[in-house]
């Protein structure tokens, strides 16, 4: 689409963000028809778990979930799905292996402590951080890391048979070994370490980060442990920053191909091209490519990748592209779309620390050339810090409730957030949300709707009532994406599982072009605006 920025984008690029925390959003592009039941979507979904494509069963759960937040078993499929490919994701990237290499046992034993104490100290809840199920589920991801498609891409050495039978000693002998206090966890992980080295040959480092993995990852979809360099780009993307270069992804049945490419980026300058079918990345090409693609184009500033492109039937050519930092932009350029009647928009993508400051620029530029009401489009946008999209409601709002929170730290997240603004733009608002506004930006669709702030148009948003915060850990050089809280509307209704539903719900009809003249929720909301702006004169406010 012109105006919206792709599902894989905000993934790979955005990485999930909500509080200093986060969302999570599909990890690949699956192919589906909007025509698709929920009941097609689930039986594409499973398929492709039967075949180890977890990235791709992933998104039709959650495309599914975008739908139909209570549809049966979608939260569980997304949730196991999202577990598997995120160890495949994990055994993938570089920095996590070095840190297997380079960790010697002790190390990772006081490293598995310390993500238990995290976990038991601020999971939001406690009932599912007692140290016997902590344990038990680290059991669970080490078996998962020996079944047979993982032994296939990363294991192929170690016999299957001692395999079978040290997976099999897993759910039963290590499984039932009590756990009273953190120092038998790690006791015991030590003995685990020790006898798959014995058994099998394994690194004990490894059987134990398996173990601190496993830990975090069966809580819930949001939370999980973070290699050393998803630690290093998830920081980044809070700033609005990504190492890359700078081409969005959309993977199909039909191959990889480029949805966009962002300005001044690697990309653009090698003429890298919207359409551009991507056929090899760094030698992996097929089924392999279509699983990885993503991943293979992150890496640090200054290193390279090599990709084949074809644009067309042209004959594909070889690209040699440097990464480098890329700066994102949370706020899309500000237009009119009657200007005649001064009715602006803008598009917020995601909250990350520029985007106040974005917001206020993008405003003022409208002002300047005579704004009277305002379209402010939330869909798509997973969310991200969640004191910037609470500034974000005060640039609307001068008083009254934003948020209310409730987690286990005392005073940060068992907060009632009163909205303080004092640059207040009092124009009519409309808002556009969609199944994926997720998050702080269903927070503020929330707060503007219950403070009869602004309009909404469109479809219920996602229905994520969760805070994420990124725990650092000091025994090494990441940390832990972790749900500490839980929020509410300022009418105290749960966001989890119910959204925030429009004034106004009105389905998207599918366009090749999806250009502003062609989007019917845009159309909506332009009649919409018109309509307020009449009242606005009429009555002086909106209501």
């Amino acid at each position: 689409m012109e105006h919206r920025r792709s599902l894989l984008h905000l993934a790979s690029v955005v990485a999930v963000l909500l509080g200093t925390a986060l969302f999570a959003p599909p990890i690949t592009g699956a192919v589906f028809e909007t025509s698709d039941t929920l009941d097609q979507l689930k039986a594409q979904a499973e398929q492709w778990q039967q075949a180890g494509q977890w990235t791709r069963a992933a998104d039709l759960w959650y495309q599914i979930l975008i739908r139909n937040r209570s549809f049966q078993g979608a939260r569980e499929g997304h949730q196991d799905c999202l577990r598997r490919a995120q160890q495949m994701a994990r055994h993938q990237d570089s920095s996590y292996r070095q840190q297997v290499l380079t960790m010697s046992l002790e190390n990772a034993l006081q490293h598995y402590g310390e993500v238990l104490a995290k976990l038991q100290a601020d999971y939001v809840d406690p009932s599912k951080v007692q140290l016997p199920l902590l344990f038990k589920q680290g059991l669970d991801e080490l078996s998962l890391a020996l079944s047979e498609e993982m032994r296939q891409a990363y294991f192929s050495e170690l016999p299957s048979e001692a395999v079978a039978v040290f997976r099999a000693e897993l759910q039963g002998t290590w499984a039932d070994k009590p756990v009273r206090k953190l120092s038998d966890a790690q006791n015991l992980a030590r003995d685990l370490a020790l006898a798959a080295k014995k058994d099998l040959g394994l690194k004990p480092s490894l059987v134990v980060l398996e173990l601190a993995c496993g830990a975090c990852n069966a809580l819930d979809e949001c939370t999980f442990y973070l290699t050393p360099r998803q630690f290093s780009e998830l920081n980044a993307s809070l700033k609005g920053e990504a190492a890359g270069i700078g081409a969005e992804l959309n993977v199909t049945a039909d191959g990889v191909f480029v949805s966009q490419v962002l300005p001044g980026s690697p990309a653009q300058q090698h003429d890298l091209l919207y359409g551009d079918r991507l056929l090899r990345i760094d030698g992996k090409s097929g089924p392999a490519l279509a699983e990885a693609a993503v991943e293979l184009l992150r890496g640090e500033p200054g290193t390279t990748v090599e990709i084949e492109a074809q644009t067309g039937k042209k004959e594909p050519r070889v690209l040699k592209l440097k990464r480098q930092v890329v700066r994102l932009a949370s706020v899309s350029e500000p237009r009119f779309l009657d200007l005649a009647q001064g009715i602006g928009y803008l598009q917020l993508l995601a909250f990350q620390e520029g985007t106040v400051e974005e917001l206020n620029l993008a405003i003022e530029k409208l002002q300047a050339q005579g704004m009277r009401a305002l379209i402010l489009d939330l869909r798509g946008n997973p969310g991200g810090l969640f004191d910037v999209a609470r500034q974000v409601v005060e640039r609307f709002v001068s008083a009254g409730v934003i948020v209310s929170t409730q987690g286990r730290v005392a005073g940060e997240y068992n907060t009632t957030y009163h909205a303080h603004g004092m640059n207040i733009l009092a124009v009519p608002l409309v808002v556009l949300v969609d199944g994926e506004t997720a998050s702080s930006a269903e927070m503020v669709a929330g707060a503007l709707k219950d403070n009869l702030r602004g309009k909404l148009v469109g479809k219920t948003t996602f229905g994520k009532g969760s805070i994420q915060k990124i725990k650092s850990l000091t025994s090494a050089q990441t940390g832990i994406r972790m749900t500490v809280a839980r929020f509410y509307s300022p009418r105290q209704q749960s966001y989890d599982g119910r959204g925030v539903a429009p004034h106004l719900d009105i389905e998207l009809r599918p366009s090749m072009s999806m250009s502003m003249e062609m989007d019917n929720q845009v159309q909506a909301a332009l009649e919409v605006a018109r309509s307020l702006i009449l009242g606005h004169g009429a009555e002086g406010g909106v209501r």
